[in-house]
């Protein structure tokens, strides 16, 4: 009889689980943002650039082979400064300068776009 209403507890007990977890089960996201979290490449982004008083230094130290960027706001360091070497630095710059052309290339083809639409 005592093992009867054991069983009976965790059969209820696992039932009870079974039910909650169902009930949290997550639908997908639909609420719509006008800026992108991460998920589509399409959706505008939110791009918090730097402070214009941010100064960013570029040293190249020839003995290590390395650069040092400073980025600071007077005196004061703003972030922890970043040693890359040679090649990781110009990759680095590479990539840089390339998202930038198409940044403008973007941006150049959608002042044509509105133009000729209007």
């Amino acid at each position: 009889m005592n093992l009867k209403i054991n069983i009976n507890k965790y059969i209820l007990a696992l039932s009870i689980v079974f039910c909650n977890l169902l009930s949290f089960a997550q639908a997908p996201d639909s609420l719509k943002l006008p800026f992108n979290l991460g998920k589509d490449d399409n959706a505008p982004s939110i791009d918090l650039k730097d402070p214009s008083n941010v100064e960013t230094k570029v040293v190249y130290d020839p003995v290590t082979n390395q650069y040092k960027i400073v980025e600071t706001i007077g005196d004061n360091e703003y972030r922890p400064s970043d040693n890359q070497d040679f090649d990781d630095f110009w990759e680095n710059q590479n990539k840089q300068a390339e998202k930038e052309y198409w940044n403008q290339k973007k941006k150049k083809t959608l002042v044509v776009r509105l133009i000729t639409e209007f």
